[in-house]
């Protein structure tokens, strides 16, 4: 018996829902379930809908960007920021704020295998390493 991968369950559900109405990708998804409770894999379930999402954004051309930041931050500056990214990675994007109260400004975006450290802190430890090795 070979353990089939949250992947590639992923990768099928995909297939098997592409292009259907609702009504029909429910039944598919029903099914889905079924299958995975026979194959005694329905512990993969979080997994597999996380790996469905990640495929699923990359077969629509949607980024989906996660901005921490110390506090939430407000409409206008989530709409600059999609928009400055949309402009960078020519993709859609989908911004999803996480607040980290042990940040003490700036944020740090997590998208794909791309970090970008724009906190305060971050900032700090550079000048203090320009200011060593200079």
């Amino acid at each position: 018996f070979m353990k089939i991968s949250a992947k590639k369950y992923a990768i099928s559900l995909y297939e098997a829902t592409l292009g259907l109405e609702e009504a029909q990708a429910r039944g598919i998804i029903k099914n889905f379930i079924k299958i995975l409770a026979k194959n005694n894999s329905l512990s993969q379930a979080p997994q597999i809908f996380k790996e469905f999402e990640k495929y699923w954004n990359l077969k629509q051309n949607i980024c989906q960007i996660t901005c921490t930041t110390a506090i939430p931050m407000d409409k206008d500056l989530a709409h600059k920021i999609s928009s400055y990214f949309v402009k960078e990675l020519k993709q859609k994007i989908i911004l999803k704020n996480e607040i980290n109260k042990n940040l003490v400004g700036g944020a740090i975006f997590n998208f794909g295998d791309t970090l970008i450290d724009a906190s305060v802190k971050q900032q700090l430890i550079q000048l203090r390493n320009n200011l060593i090795n200079n």
